[in-house]
């Protein structure tokens, strides 16, 4: 007599297999997810700053104290000194326009709803000065974005003191940076 299909044992072989291997993927899957979520968020951070910087380098006086009818550098008195960036919290950079009569109206990165609770951004208060770019902050600035529920998920970037912004990278002390 021949046997024309498998055997139970034979399947459940094959069906354990396929399981172990769908669940490593899953499993993969989350830890690449993750990763994707920190990473985007250090990117969007980066591109705050380098929108700051900008604005700096324009003579954008944003508005409140700083505001006036032209975007020159002194006007009526009013010298306008650049941009000032504080990181708030643990979740949050403010960005607000220095004058001589005080500081203009804060524009500011808050990290996504779903992130504000796992993820911490921690960086050194700056300014970047008008129309030169530069930033005043020691030799250089890092600024870290970590997961708090996964100390392995840490992305960094530098804030270099003649106003280099550098790329993401995945690790916390900008050393590699």
């Amino acid at each position: 007599m021949t046997n024309n299909g498998f055997t139970l044992v034979e399947i459940l072989v094959v069906v354990a297999i396929i399981a172990i291997m769908s669940g490593l993927g899953i499993a993969s899957y989350f830890r690449f997810l993750d990763r994707q979520r920190v990473y985007g968020a250090a990117m969007e951070a980066q591109v705050f700053l380098r929108d700051i910087q900008n604005r700096a380098k324009m003579g954008d006086r944003g508005d409140g104290a700083c505001a006036t009818s032209s975007n020159a550098v002194t006007v009526l008195g009013n010298r306008f000194d650049g941009w000032q960036v504080v990181f708030t919290g643990d979740t949050d950079i403010q960005a607000r326009p220095v004058c001589s009569n005080g500081l203009g109206d804060a524009k500011t990165y808050v990290l996504p709803a779903q992130l504000r609770n796992r993820l911490q951004i921690v960086g050194d208060t700056m300014v970047f000065p008008s129309l030169y770019g530069n930033v005043s902050a020691g030799a250089y600035s890092c600024v870290v974005v970590r997961d708090t529920n996964n100390p392995d998920l840490v992305f960094s970037f530098r804030v270099a003191a003649g106003g280099a912004i550098s790329n993401v990278v995945d690790n916390g002390n900008c050393s590699g940076v």
